[in-house]
């Protein structure tokens, strides 16, 4: 199938889409650009050829998504790249595009994101729930304490842990991490008799997660800010409600900093490259550290 003939992004999308080994998800989002992209089309009039997206293309695009959609910032990116990662594959096949289309910033903006403390993760651990419940509970409380994604989460097996270490091959990464268990995962693989198996959707997960620990009283305000369309949001909302999946990673990185534990110990454990990728990634509050901080012999 050559594509020589088909300069249009959209049908090379969506062809692409449709023969590309890939994930569900990855094959939605290429979908979804293109639609966005047919939309813009219809706007400007014209269909856009792959010898027409150059850096005025992009950049009107760009401003036709915030002013007509209200989207976050970071959605309007992740689409705006998707074409971007379309547009530079047909140039490797040789199909004549547009210049300096990666010229465009397409920079991300900051999300406000959270980690639980000890504290906290032991009063969701110790909530008395339902059966069904407390397999969510046990299997997010696992990740707050292995810095585990949800994809290796869910695909463990009792072969994975020999005496008190969890060996595993990360699917994103593809590098083996070797995580000594702590205590209450310890007792999570004591209780289920093994690795803890969930079988519902990440959405159904994420979900319950947030009412669990609203049930357990992590509620404080959390300012976030961020831009939706062409406005700036600024509001402060209650911190269970920005709980995820993914919190369990950043709260087994928080929490192993701030127990002293050498940063390139933590990293070999979540895969960070660099000091500076983990510090972005960790959730370290100025009060925090100050705390912290107070602790250490310079400040007695």
């Amino acid at each position: 199938m050559t594509h020589m003939n088909e300069p249009h992004i959209t049908t090379y999308l969506r062809a692409y889409s449709a023969r590309r080994r890939c994930s569900a998800n990855h094959k939605g989002n290429m979908r979804n650009a293109a639609r966005y992209l047919e939309r813009y089309e219809e706007y400007v009039g014209h269909n856009i050829d792959s010898k027409d997206f150059d850096y005025l293309c992009i950049e009107s695009f760009f401003a036709y998504m915030r002013q007509n959609y209200d989207l976050r910032h970071n959605t309007i990116i992740k689409i705006a790249q998707t074409i971007v990662a379309c547009v530079n594959r047909m140039r490797k096949e040789g199909i004549q595009v547009g210049r300096d289309y990666e010229d465009f910033p397409l920079k991300e903006e900051e999300v406000t994101t959270v980690a639980l403390s000890d504290e906290e993760i032991e009063r969701v651990y110790n909530l008395k729930l339902s059966k069904k419940s407390a397999i969510i509970r046990d299997l997010f409380v696992f990740a707050c304490e292995t810095g585990l994604r949800y994809s290796d989460l869910i695909a463990l097996q009792d072969d994975n842990i020999r005496d008190g270490i969890l060996t595993v091959r990360t699917s994103k990464t593809g590098a083996l991490v070797c995580i000594p268990l702590r205590r209450r995962a310890r007792q999570i693989i004591v209780k289920h008799g093994g690795v803890v198996k969930y079988k519902d959707s990440q959405t159904n997960f994420n979900r319950c997660v947030k009412t669990l620990c609203r049930k357990a009283g992590i509620t404080e305000k959390v300012l976030c800010e961020y831009t939706r369309g062409t406005r700036f949001v600024r509001r402060s909302i209650p911190k269970y409600k920005l709980v995820s999946s993914h919190t369990g990673r950043r709260s087994f990185a928080t929490n192993a900093y701030f127990a002293g534990i050498p940063t390139v110990r933590i990293m070999l454990i979540t895969g960070h490259k660099t000091e500076q990728a983990f510090f972005r990634y960790i959730r370290v509050g100025k009060k925090e550290n100050a705390k912290a901080l107070s602790e250490l012999p310079f400040f007695k």
